[in-house]
């Protein structure tokens, strides 16, 4: 399935449209069923720049394979749905074993996914969904041998523009790859504040965890951007939408996890327990 969210600016000359992204099926994106979301008021949100950050993409445009890169692609896993697949990162979240994925790839609470590693497959359930922002979150059976989950460490403001990123995912048919980009801007879309970045994406890395240089999380990349030109509507796959870690909510996780694990206020005391030691 593919969705499709869209937006006129004031000026009607100028047509927004954002892909509610990047699910991959075996066959073409043309033959996915299509959602259209409208919406008239997308507004251009401040912006501020890390100028540390831009410093460092000057010295070193390249950017090296860090311990941090390196780390995010051993808990990247692929998402597999009835008619396709999409993308998710293996997290340790309070002691849980979770994977954080887009609400178009697992959007009924209750429901169990496959879940694949390398030459691994382990079942897991939708314990949290927001279609608003995009973003499900769910609760892996047993631990994956093949991969290595990314403790959960959330940027708590909106990361700054020039910050560096990260993210593992499948793009259409290939393996896993291993992507860099940057914060490039921000969009106010139906309310909400979501990231752009100045990077990579196509149908399947829906769903993935975007990093900073430090491991922390930035969110949970959903969209690639397209737009009205002369030509016709064109995709830009440079540009990608991001839902901030900052727009999750914990609590409906917490809430998830304690109907599936424990009795609720038991399950409650041990995240109590657990968020002061942290």
């Amino acid at each position: 399935m593919l969705k499709i969210g869209k937006a006129l600016g004031k000026n009607l000359n100028l047509l927004y449209l954002a892909i509610v992204l990047l699910f991959s099926c075996t066959s073409s994106p043309e033959a996915h069923s299509q959602k259209v979301v409208v919406n008239q008021n997308v507004k251009e949100v401040g912006i501020s720049v890390s100028q540390t950050s831009l410093h460092e993409l000057a010295l070193n445009p390249a950017g090296a394979f860090s311990s941090v890169d390196e780390k995010v692609r051993s808990a990247a896993v692929r998402v597999r749905t009835e008619s396709g697949h999409g993308s998710g990162t293996y997290m340790e979240f309070r002691g849980f074993n979770v994977i954080f994925t887009a609400s178009h790839i697992a959007s009924v609470l209750g429901h169990k996914h496959i879940i694949e590693g390398v030459n691994e497959e382990v079942n897991a359930k939708v314990i949290y969904t927001d279609p608003i922002i995009d973003v499900a979150v769910l609760l892996l059976d047993y631990k994956m041998s093949t991969r290595t989950p990314m403790k959960y460490r959330p940027v708590k403001n909106i990361s700054k523009i020039g910050k560096r990123i990260v993210y593992s995912g499948y793009p259409g048919d290939h393996s896993l790859l291993a992507i860099k980009g940057m914060v490039a801007g921000y969009e106010e879309y139906e309310n909400n504040t979501f990231i752009l970045l100045h990077s990579y994406g196509w149908f399947g890395c829906s769903g993935s965890g975007v990093y900073d240089e430090r491991g922390r999380f930035v969110g949970v990349l959903w969209g690639i951007d397209v737009t009205q030109s002369p030509y016709g509507v064109q995709l830009i796959e440079d540009i990608i939408w991001v839902t901030p870690a900052s727009a999750i909510n914990e609590e409906r996780i917490i809430n998830g996890i304690c109907r599936t694990e424990i009795e609720t206020q038991e399950c409650k005391r041990y995240f109590i327990k657990r968020m002061q030691g942290d």
